[in-house]
């Protein structure tokens, strides 16, 4: 698989990192956009992350001319319209425990996209893209892309102990792909199926 994508120079999420890099920060496309385009399917929506806080981002964004909207400032999120499209971007965090079994309690923003990607459920999306830069990609989910397979991030048992839904993305994941869930995430399912 060719690990390289091509981003038109001026498509919204482009111009988004443009604006936030321009103000000093750092943004990069994450998420279903990176992981589709990698599986040579027709990415939708790009969210961004970035270490600017939501306040930053929204004056940042603001200031380049966007329509800014405050959809999940709790959680660090944005949404800016960039050239008619709504792009959600969200400061760097990680999570704090799951006491509901769906949402964290809190999230602490941090400054390191590898520590926002490390709380992804599973390595096929926790892949980072920039349009210079490149793919950043700590987790190895292109190497999982390319084997067809579908791993948790880090602790599979913690990631569904985390958010029991999970066990039912992977499972979708699996019908709509063809992909395999690898052994341990698939154990880790099973015994987290009460959940």
């Amino acid at each position: 698989m060719d690990t390289r994508i091509d981003i038109i120079a001026h498509s919204p999420a482009a111009l988004a990192i443009r604006a936030l890099e321009k103000s000093g920060y750092q943004a990069w496309i994450v998420g279903g956009w990176v992981r589709d385009t990698l599986m040579g399917r027709v990415p939708h929506d790009a969210d961004i992350a970035t270490n600017a806080p939501w306040e930053h981002t929204k004056r940042t964004m603001g200031d380049a001319g966007y329509a800014v909207h405050e959809t999940g400032v709790k959680h660090g999120t944005v949404t800016a319209i960039v050239s008619g499209e709504p792009i959600e971007i969200t400061t760097y965090r990680i999570e704090g425990p799951y006491f509901d079994s769906r949402h964290p309690d809190y999230v602490e923003f941090v400054d390191s996209i590898e520590l926002d990607l490390a709380r992804r459920d599973f390595t096929m999306n926790a892949i980072a893209f920039h349009p210079t830069r490149g793919i950043f990609d700590p987790f190895d989910g292109t190497s999982d892309i390319e084997a067809r397979t579908i791993r948790a991030v880090g602790d599979a048992r913690k990631r569904f102990e985390e958010d029991p839904l999970r066990i039912l993305r992977a499972a979708r994941f699996e019908a709509q792909t063809g992909f395999e869930i690898e052994s341990a995430t698939r154990d880790a399912a099973f015994s987290c199926a009460h959940l």
